[in-house]
């Protein structure tokens, strides 16, 4: 009497088993990398608006006047957000240039006077303007420091009225700001993103 013989794989379809394995893995974690990317950055953008709005809430009580201390602006931000002041949108804290040596977290923020800015008409750049914008905007991406990574910065204009405007890296925009501007360095520490202030209009 014969007996029957079992079947085993091959060593192609073992192969290609595991291939098709590879792919699939690596489609789903392409998905989710995407995913994750994507929420931290509507997180960071949500950081920014609230920054903003702080911002915009201190000037109602103060005749009008933006912050102009980096220290008030961090102040204001640590009560606001006790649980994640210092945390990236993307996850973990800021980057580590950025790591928090007071209370009110030193370093987590970038200031600067806004430089004056010649418009011919409110709101509208000019070609040399628009050429600078994204001159600065490149600049950024190419001096990138992830040291920075998920860093808020609060740019103040000593006058309090000035123009700024900047290459919104992120959305790819011009935006241009009067008084103040709020935004934020991406995963790669590359700013400006999110791109926020004072109306130009």
């Amino acid at each position: 009497m014969k007996k029957g013989r079992t079947r085993g794989f091959t060593l192609i379809e073992v192969t290609l088993a595991i291939v098709i394995g590879i792919i699939m893995i690596a489609g789903a974690t392409l998905i989710y990398n995407q995913a994750k990317t994507s929420a931290g950055n509507s997180r960071a953008q949500a950081k920014v608006v609230s920054l903003q709005q702080l911002v915009e809430e201190y000037a109602a009580q103060s005749q009008g006047l933006y912050p102009n201390s980096l220290t008030i602006v961090q102040a204001l931000w640590s009560r606001k957000r006790p649980d994640d002041w210092n945390k990236s949108p993307w996850g973990g804290l800021v980057g580590s240039s950025f790591t928090p040596t007071t209370a009110y977290g030193v370093g987590s923020w970038s200031t600067a006077t806004m430089s004056a800015t010649t418009l011919g008409k409110a709101g509208i750049l000019s070609a040399p303007q628009q050429t600078a914008a994204q001159a600065a905007a490149a600049n950024a991406i190419t001096n990138a420091t992830p040291t920075e990574s998920g860093a808020l910065s609060y740019d103040y204009d000593d006058n309090n009225a000035t123009f700024s405007y900047k290459q919104d890296i992120m959305t790819n925009t011009v935006r241009l700001v009067k008084g103040y501007a709020v935004f934020i360095a991406d995963q790669q520490g590359r700013i400006p993103n999110f791109v926020t202030g004072g109306r130009a209009n």
